[in-house]
């Protein structure tokens, strides 16, 4: 059974639209979940290291952010390319895992979120789309890349 983490996190589904970790996703007995993006991943009941599994991550997206800005402020090209190189790697990545999981055609995605971010029939379509968003995003980067930095 896998489910999917959210980059928030919260104690219950009703707390709020931020995922759960080490709690309950609905009534199922010892669904414990490691905050992952958009990854499926399976269900595990051990605790894990907030430094490992919240901090690094944490570091890692503030050092991208800064990057990202200093990029922007020095020349908001190389920005919008540095983020289009990482949604092009994304895509890639998604679309490599769905096919290295042929189960996943006939596995149905269910989700509490469905209403917000969509319904797809299988495990698989949902990661297609998923690959697809970074794919939109990487040209709108491209797009932004190219365009005058005064309009």
């Amino acid at each position: 059974m896998y489910h999917i983490g959210g980059a928030h996190c919260g104690e219950h589904v009703a707390a709020g639209r931020r995922g759960v970790i080490n709690g309950q996703l609905g009534r199922r007995p010892a669904a414990s979940i490691r905050p992952v993006i958009g990854q499926p991943i399976p269900i595990f009941s051990r605790r894990e290291s907030w430094l490992k599994y919240y901090w690094v991550p944490q570091a890692i997206a503030f050092g991208y952010y800064q990057l990202s800005w200093l990029l922007y402020v020095i020349r908001p090209a190389w920005s919008y390319r540095l983020n289009a190189d990482f949604e092009d790697h994304a895509e890639h990545e998604y679309m490599e895992f769905v096919a290295e999981h042929p189960g996943w055609e006939t596995e149905p995605f269910e989700s509490a979120f469905s209403g917000d971010y969509g319904r797809f029939d299988s495990l698989a379509d949902l990661f297609r789309q998923i690959g697809h968003d970074e794919r939109v995003h990487k040209q709108e980067s491209l797009a932004q890349a190219t365009a005058s930095r005064f309009r």
